[in-house]
């Protein structure tokens, strides 16, 4: 109506006869308005719902993929998780071994050092009889307490006994420095293995930071896909 109102020719311009032709002219044109603005409403509501239906096409389609990609971190997290257990069960299985091979070879070491406190406690002992017969044979030849050739034989017997006793005593330190020499073999033994042990410890301190942070990394690019689908 207005449309039309404002389409009508100004008062005085036209007579009567012509004023009413006008008006139902500008009667007929107000309706033909009405229905094209009827028509551009029903056009506008259909684009609006194309494009809410755009919308929520592609948002779906958005959800589809971050739901995809959440999934597939998922499964990388639970792969990757179940082999890192894998891995830490048997570096705790060989940390277990190695710390029982050190142990077994301090043990060894510590008996090793209690032979050899042993035949030192022997060499010397024997070295102490050595002696005190060595001394004991010149007092009897200064007291002149047997004749000359009782104590030939007596020293001849000494002698050998002697000689016997010193044998033994080499063979003793001979003994005594290869055990010696094995204990400094056994003491390196045990830092090397000491050493694999620290080394094995900080192998499964790093595997373990590394998952952290893979761990970490997985659940926050998981947050943030749920962020976005949330958003959308």
């Amino acid at each position: 109506i207005e449309a039309a109102s404002r389409c009508g020719p100004p008062a005085g311009l036209v007579d009567a006869a012509d004023g009413e032709a006008e008006g139902i002219e500008g009667s007929s044109g107000g309706a033909g308005a009405a229905e094209v603005s009827d028509a551009r409403r029903v056009s506008d509501v259909s684009a609006v719902k194309d494009e809410v239906s755009a919308r929520l096409e592609a948002t779906l389609t958005l959800c589809v993929e971050m739901a995809g990609r959440c999934k597939a971190e998922l499964a990388a997290l639970r792969d990757e998780h179940a082999e890192w257990q894998m891995s830490h069960a048997a570096a705790e299985v060989r940390l277990a071994e190695l710390r029982v091979e050190a142990g077994a070879c301090e043990d060894k070491l510590h008996a090793s050092g209690l032979a050899i406190q042993e035949e030192e406690q022997k060499i010397k002992q024997a070295e102490d009889v050595r002696s005190q017969k060595t001394e004991l044979l010149h007092k009897l030849k200064e007291l002149e307490l047997c004749d000359d050739a009782d104590l030939v034989e007596l020293l001849s017997k000494k002698a050998v006994q002697a000689g016997r006793l010193h044998d033994e005593v080499v063979t003793a330190k001979d003994q005594l420095k290869r055990m010696k020499r094995i204990a400094l073999e056994m003491e390196r033994e045990l830092g090397d293995k000491q050493s694999v042990v620290q080394d094995h410890d900080k192998a499964m301190d790093a595997r373990q930071n590394v998952h952290a942070r893979a761990l970490a990394a997985h659940l926050e690019a998981f947050a943030a896909g749920v962020a976005e689908i949330g958003s959308a």
